[in-house]
C-alpha cells in the first residue's frame, strides 16, 4: 500500500471512529431494552416506537461512513450501506410488531394495539414518517441509480408506506377538531399516507410490467390502490375516488387475464413481504 493510501485509511479511520463507537453503543442498549420489552410486554410498544426512531439515527450514521468513505477514499462503503439499509428494515418491522405490516388490515384489528400508543402524539408520529421517509431516500441516494437492490426498493418503499398508515389513528383522523392542536399533524399524516399508497401501487405496477412480469407484483399493485380506496372511504373523501375504482377494475381485469394465461407467474419475482402480523412480545 502506498504511502497516500496508508494516510488517507489512517485519516479514514479517525473521521469515522465517533460513528463506529456510538454504533457499537447502540446495538448494546437495543439488545436490553429489547430484553426488557420481553419481560415486561405491557410496555413495549412505546419502546419499540422509540428504537424504530432510534435505527433511523443509526441508519444515517452508517450513512455518514458512507459519504466519508466516498470523500476521503474515493469509493462507496459497501458494508456501511447494507448495514443502513438493515437498520431502516429494523425500524420498519418494530412499527410492523406494533401495529401489523398488513397493508389492507380492517382499523378494528389493530385499533387496540394504537391504544397501546397513546402517550405518542400525533407529532410526533409525524416526525418519525417523516424521518423514516428522509433516510429510505437518503439511502436510495447512496445507493445510486443503478444499484442491484433498486428493485428491493420497491418493497422498502410498501413496507413503509403500510406502517406509515397503520400509525395513524383513524378515530382522531376522523374526528380532529380544526382548532386542535392535532389537526396539523393529523391533516398532513392523512396526505402522506395519500401520497405514499398512490406511488406504492404505481410502483409495483411498474416492476410487474417493466421487469417481473409477476402476478405477485400486480396483486400488490391492487392491494396498495384498494388501500387507498378504503382509506379515502373512512375519511369520506371522495375526490378521485371514481378514478381509482376504475382504475381498479383496470388492474384486476388485466390480473384475471394474466392468471389464466400465466398461472406459473403466481410463483414468480420478488413481490416482497408485506404482512409480518406476528407481535414480537
Amino acid at each position: 500500500m502506498e504511502k497516500n493510501d496508508i494516510e488517507k485509511q489512517k485519516h479514514y479511520k479517525e473521521q469515522v471512529k465517533d460513528y463506529v463507537a456510538d454504533i457499537k453503543a447502540f446495538v448494546k442498549r437495543e439488545n436490553e431494552v429489547l430484553d426488557g420489552c420481553r419481560k415486561n410486554p405491557d410496555i413495549a410498544a412505546v419502546k419499540l416506537f422509540n428504537l424504530a426512531g432510534e435505527e433511523l439515527d443509526i441508519a444515517s450514521k452508517y450513512l455518514i461512513v458512507n459519504g466519508i468513505s466516498s470523500a476521503v477514499l474515493d469509493m462507496r462503503n459497501e458494508e456501511a450501506l447494507n448495514e443502513a439499509r438493515k437498520s431502516i428494515l429494523k425500524s420498519i418491522i418494530y412499527i410492523e410488531n406494533i401495529v401489523t405490516g398488513k397493508v389492507d388490515a380492517v382499523f378494528s384489528t389493530y385499533e387496540k394495539f394504537l391504544d397501546e400508543l397513546a402517550d405518542i402524539s400525533p407529532e410526533r408520529k409525524l416526525y418519525f414518517i417523516r424521518k423514516a421517509g428522509l433516510a429510505v431516500d437518503l439511502m436510495k441516494a447512496a445507493y445510486g441509480d443503478n444499484s442491484r437492490w433498486k428493485p428491493a426498493f420497491v418493497d422498502i418503499d410498501g413496507r413503509f408506506a403500510v406502517i406509515a398508515k397503520n400509525l395513524l389513528d383513524l378515530r382522531k383522523a376522523q374526528t380532529s377538531d380544526i382548532s386542535g392542536k392535532d389537526y396539523a399533524p393529523i391533516t398532513h399524516h392523512v396526505r402522506l399516507v395519500k401520497k405514499l399508497l398512490n406511488k406504492c401501487a404505481n410502483q409495483f405496477l411498474e416492476r410487474y410490467s417493466m421487469m417481473t412480469k409477476s402476478t405477485e407484483d400486480l396483486r400488490l399493485a391492487i392491494n396498495f390502490l384498494s388501500a387507498l380506496k378504503h382509506f379515502k372511504i373512512m375519511l369520506q373523501d371522495s375526490d378521485d375516488i371514481d378514478v381509482i375504482r376504475k382504475k381498479l377494475e383496470s388492474w384486476k381485469a388485466l390480473f384475471d387475464v394474466e392468471c389464466k394465461n400465466n398461472p406459473q407467474g403466481l410463483q414468480g419475482g420478488g413481490g416482497g413481504k408485506h404482512e409480518n402480523t406476528n407481535r414480537a412480545f
